[in-house]
């Protein structure tokens, strides 16, 4: 599992025991490459309900396409990765509305409990 470095900082700033479990699995949240920095300003051209702030690049939504979109890239054609996100699957101005336009499969956490076969 990786995600942009980003993501960490926005569930930094929060105040919940998700904060604990990603500050456990730091290596699993990457920086922006130039690559990827390179997409998502793309991505902001064509979707730019993704920036939503001033600081668009720091914005964890079009960091998250980017990544998922460069790992994709980086595997000889192979499939893109799933990204998992709670934002609403049906939703025309959220992630998986992007990541379906950019031909990538999202999910919410608990399909990709299902998909991977996880019980608790």
């Amino acid at each position: 599992m990786l995600s942009p470095r980003t993501v960490l900082d926005e569930i930094q700033a929060g105040n919940d025991a998700v904060v604990a479990w990603a500050n456990e699995h730091i290596e699993a949240f990457v920086p922006n490459t130039g690559p990827v920095i390179t997409r998502m300003e793309n991505m902001l051209r064509d979707y730019p309900f993704l920036g939503g702030s001033a600081d668009n690049l720091g914005r964890a939504d079009p960091n998250l396409v980017a990544l998922a979109l460069s790992i994709g890239e980086g595997v000889d054609g192979g499939a893109l990765p799933v990204m998992v996100t709670e934002g609403r699957q049906d939703s025309g101005k959220r992630i998986p509305h992007v990541a379906r336009e950019c031909g990538i499969d999202s999910c919410s956490t608990l399909d990709m409990f299902r998909r991977e076969g996880w019980a608790f």
